[in-house]
């Protein structure tokens, strides 16, 4: 939902980012194989092409989860919610352990340091704070946001 509204899209201008979870080419990659190497019964597509099969990005997409419940809790955050592990698969291993761990009222755009049309890409403004993206990602989840991950 939070990606590509359950759509398998390819890639826009820029980006490698395609399927229905929004994965680059590289953390697809990595994590299908890491996936595969977990679970050899499982059959899956660890090419690149097999990216654009729904069934494989999902597996590549919950090792990549499963992957930041760990790094989130080893960075400090001993309980991680589901919207700390969207910051985590939004903006990658080291800005989503600062987002989880940042005061509700800090800039979204002190952490992340995009680009002002990176920014307005993501639907971040200059003065959005953490608390206004996590609420932004509530909106669309429901009260699932903040649960905790993986359960």
């Amino acid at each position: 939902m939070a990606e590509s509204n359950c759509q398998n899209i390819g890639a826009g201008a820029g980006s490698s980012a395609s399927g229905e979870f929004q994965m680059i080419n590289s953390t697809y990659q990595s994590m299908i194989n890491q996936f595969a190497a977990n679970n050899p019964d499982i059959p899956v597509d660890t090419s690149l092409a097999g990216k654009m099969d729904p069934t494989n990005e999902a597996y590549a997409a919950a090792q990549y989860l499963a992957d930041g419940v760990n790094a989130l809790q080893a960075a400090g955050d001993a309980n991680p919610t589901n919207v700390d592990l969207r910051g985590y698969y939004q903006f990658g291993a080291g800005l989503g352990s600062q987002i989880a761990l940042a005061p509700p009222d800090q800039t979204l755009e002190s952490i992340v340091n995009l680009t002002p049309s990176q920014m307005a890409a993501n639907g971040i403004t200059a003065t959005t704070t953490v608390a206004q993206w996590q609420q932004t990602y509530a909106n669309k989840v429901g009260s699932a946001a903040y649960q905790a991950a993986g359960v």
